[in-house]
């Protein structure tokens, strides 16, 4: 048994949604309405769903069709337009999360 183990069978491309309520509680405390959003990594759409009902306009996509947004690989898309903000919940490794981190930086300036 590796050291992460869980007993649970691993999901193709580490594929495990995110509920809305984060982004409901986030809503709670953080004006999103009219803010240009960026999810990355929408899945199924369920955070972009919610971002948008909390008034946000939602650039989405992921690396694989779930059934919401377009189909992108954020490490390799061409921005054209400036953003408010990036909100995602990505399914990658560490070493590629701290390059997420570099690009969505360069994304928001």
């Amino acid at each position: 048994m590796g050291k992460h183990e869980t007993g649970y069978a691993r999901q193709d491309r580490d594929f495990y949604p995110t509920p809305a309520w984060p982004i409901e509680a986030l809503a709670e405390h953080v004006d999103l309405r009219g803010k240009y959003i960026l999810e990355c990594a929408c899945g199924d759409g369920r955070m972009a769903r919610a971002l948008e009902a909390a008034g946000a306009y939602v650039t989405a996509f992921d690396i694989a069709d779930y059934g919401y947004g377009g189909v992108r690989d954020f490490l390799r898309y061409e921005f054209l337009g400036p953003l408010d903000g990036t909100i995602s919940n990505p399914r990658v490794s560490s070493a590629c999360r701290f390059r997420f981190r570099g690009d969505a930086k360069k994304v928001l300036r």
